[in-house]
């Protein structure tokens, strides 16, 4: 067992690869433990346990011969049940390789120290182990394998195989699981109940195939009833009350029902009264209906399948609420209502005898409001209250009501409707027609892409489309979407008379001069005098201000420049702050739920959905996916989201003086406020978003992307 130092490099922004410098970092030692190999003679199997590393979201093992890994390749990490796994191939026999791991979790880059393996000269059939079995079910289980040698040549087939006699081999029942070495797992299925299967796992490579131990199973004979816990009742008044409860086994067939029970004695069945919360595994919650004031009432939880009802072992206990003690409580009129936001107000005018624990607004667009749909709270006590509204749909009747809660429970008062202004069907020239909250009372539009100059012409321009991005040359691939006369444009050409394209910009690099000389969007300076003066001014050492807010407005790309395409007018588009973006992606209404990595047109990227959204018919959208491959949209896909209001952020890398860098990670945008009141002068730093990562400082003379918006 092997323990592992990793240096973490705590500043760093983006994910290095191999050969390259981060520069001006914190640098922090961490060790880890367990680390588990398996060489071959032109394979290798690495598996590693890592402590106190969380939401990593790239790991790679990066090798080569060369022992400062100049000229390394990589290898992919993935995360199985807690263990990160790769496997190299193609390797060459006898032959010393070194390696380390680095990790990306969309702040730091961490790495470990070098370390080295030799692979090894023989020639002779794999070594292959059966681990064990698993999840024994009726028709099914599951087994592991573990190739610990290739034997000297390449493992071309792997496996599991299987039979009702003792000694099973590849002529008999086989499940195949890939190739080369290392652990695998495969799931044996349409098996017989009640019988007893001899199994071994194989390995065959150009000598032969060989098996390891044998061992035995038995299925499940039938199935058992379901096993189900019963949550502690909530939300009681006088006539209502919400319980649930969680099923933890399906007892080996399918739970076709689930939900809870209920009834004025004990040990109540689904012969008494019943409530349904769907099927299958997990967790549900019911809303027990028409129960009678200050009773008491008992409560299971169940799950069916086809061997009958399972009940939870436990159940409990709860007496609804006395009538008579509920509070009073008056809806008035709504008011000041747009298409998105209305004011909802209400009044408290009878505690019931007791103290008001909460009181609000519900609505919903049905005719009967409950807390149970939209709600906001307006504090406790008695008297006059009032809430906003947000996130409505235009054109929409929405029925309103205030409510009040004390001990004895929820009253709901007096039902009041009101229509929403139709919402808006035009947008500025440029942008995206939809609308986006970045804070409890501002929308914008986002313009329709990436902000792009061309320095020959002094020419500024909103990207054709949203997808689009000027890229550059990284790792010899010419990366981009973006031509001019037939030539591919490249970031890292920039120069004051470059006739192509750019859209990677230092901050506040809008061309605004206020006695900085290093203002311009071409300008690649990096001394620490310059970049401490980037955009704001710079008079005796005086640093004028310390962001693109106020007086110093002009410094944003979108107040001084007129856009070509954007209403070719100064002054009408901006630049958010890091606040704004923080509310348009984590705080807003729903905000979870409308924000994923995607892939737009072959461009990897960060997906936003407006504050009114619905799914069109077509295409489909899943919030916070795991990799870029679940929300994949083709052009004809894409226009189908964006005619409904979606916007798209590219991965369009970043640009280090003339260098260009790329990463599928790089969705780093500009805002328009410094990384600290005092403006960071002593290594010139400024905020930008990365929209998938958070809120970071970069070194003003770094190229990001810029998007602008306009205020509705």
């Amino acid at each position: 067992m092997k323990k592992l130092s990793f240096i973490i490099l705590a500043a760093m922004l983006a994910f290095v690869g191999c050969g390259k410098k981060a520069d001006d970092v914190n640098v922090e030692l961490v060790t880890v433990e367990n680390e588990v190999t398996t060489i071959g003679s032109t394979q290798a199997y690495f598996e590693c346990e890592f402590e106190y590393l969380n939401e990593i979201t790239k790991a790679l093992l990066v090798y080569c011969e060369d022992d400062q890994l100049k000229y390394a390749q990589t290898s992919k990490l993935e995360l199985v049940e807690g263990k990160w796994i790769t496997q190299m191939n193609y390797l060459e026999k006898s032959t010393k390789y070194y390696y380390r791991y680095e990790f990306y979790n969309g702040y730091n880059l961490m790495w470990t120290e070098i370390f080295n393996f030799t692979t090894t000269d023989q020639q002779d059939k794999p070594s292959v182990e059966t681990v064990e079995a698993t999840n024994i079910t009726m028709t099914s289980a599951k087994v592991e394998g573990n190739v610990t040698n290739d034997g000297g040549s390449f493992v071309t087939e792997r496996g599991i195989c299987y039979s009702r006699f003792q000694g099973p081999t590849v002529s008999d029942s086989v499940r195949y699981a890939g190739t080369g070495i290392g652990r695998f797992v495969c799931e044996l299925t349409n098996l017989t109940n009640a019988t007893t299967y001899y199994i071994r796992a194989f390995a065959t490579n150009s000598e032969g195939t060989s098996y390891g131990d044998e061992i035995t199973i038995r299925t499940v004979e039938h199935p058992v009833l379901p096993t189900v816990t019963v949550d502690e009742v909530s939300d009681i008044t006088i006539n209502t009350a919400v319980c649930g409860g969680n099923v933890l086994s399906d007892g080996f067939a399918p739970v076709t029902e689930r939900g809870i029970c209920y009834a004025t004695h004990e040990e109540p069945t689904v012969f008494d009264y019943k409530v349904s919360g769907g099927e299958g595994l997990g967790l549900f919650q019911c809303r027990m209906s028409g129960l009678e004031p200050l009773t008491t009432y008992y409560v299971r939880s169940y799950a069916r399948n086809s061997e009958g009802y399972g009940y939870s072992e436990n159940e409990v206990t709860f007496m609804t609420a006395d009538e008579t003690f509920l509070p009073e409580v008056i809806t008035y009129e709504v008011t000041d209502f747009n298409h998105f936001y209305a004011i909802g107000s209400g009044e408290v005018v009878s505690d019931g005898g007791l103290d008001i624990l909460e009181r609000g607004i519900c609505w919903s667009t049905s005719p009967q409001p409950t807390p149970l749909n939209n709600k906001l709270t307006a504090g406790s006590g008695m008297g006059g209250f009032e809430c906003r509204m947000a996130y409505l749909f235009g054109n929409t009747t929405y029925y309103v009501a205030a409510f009040a809660t004390n001990a004895a429970g929820t009253k709901i008062g007096n039902v009041v409707s009101f229509t929403t202004l139709p919402h808006p069907n035009t947008a500025p020239e440029g942008a995206i027609p939809s609308l986006f909250s970045i804070s409890d009372n501002q929308q914008v539009f986002f313009s329709q892409g990436n902000l792009q100059f061309q320095a020959s012409t002094g020419r500024w321009r909103l990207a054709e489309h949203q997808w689009d991005f000027v890229g550059g040359n990284y790792s010899g691939i010419e990366l981009g979407t973006v031509y001019e006369n037939g030539v591919k444009c490249d970031n890292s050409l920039i120069s004051q008379s470059y006739s192509g394209w750019i859209d990677l910009f230092g901050w506040a690099t809008s061309g605004w001069d206020n006695n900085n000389h290093y203002y311009h969007p071409w300008d690649t300076e990096s001394t620490d005098w310059v970049v401490d003066g980037y955009g704001y001014g710079y008079w005796d050492g005086d640093y004028a201000n310390y962001n693109m807010l106020g007086d110093y407005a002009n410094c944003d790309w979108g107040v001084y420049n007129a856009i070509a395409n954007g209403g070719n007018q100064a002054g009408i588009w901006r630049t958010l702050t890091s606040w704004e973006w923080n509310h348009l992606v984590n705080e807003r209404q729903d905000a979870t739920y409308k924000r994923s990595i995607a892939t737009v047109n072959g461009v990897k990227g960060f997906v936003l959905l407006p504050d009114a959204w619905i799914m069109p018919e077509g295409v489909n959208f899943t919030a916070n996916a795991g990799n870029y491959e679940t929300n994949s949209y083709n052009m004809n896909q894409w226009t189908i989201m964006e005619n409904a209001g979606a916007i798209f952020f590219p991965s369009s890398g970043e640009r280090r003086t003339n260098e260009y860098m790329w990463s599928e990670s790089y969705m780093n945008y500009w805002v328009s406020d410094c990384s600290s009141s005092s403006g960071y002068s002593s290594n010139g730093n400024s905020y930008y978003g990365n929209i998938y990562g958070g809120y970071n400082s970069r070194n003003r003379s770094y190229g990001l992307s810029v998007r602008l918006v306009q205020n509705y």
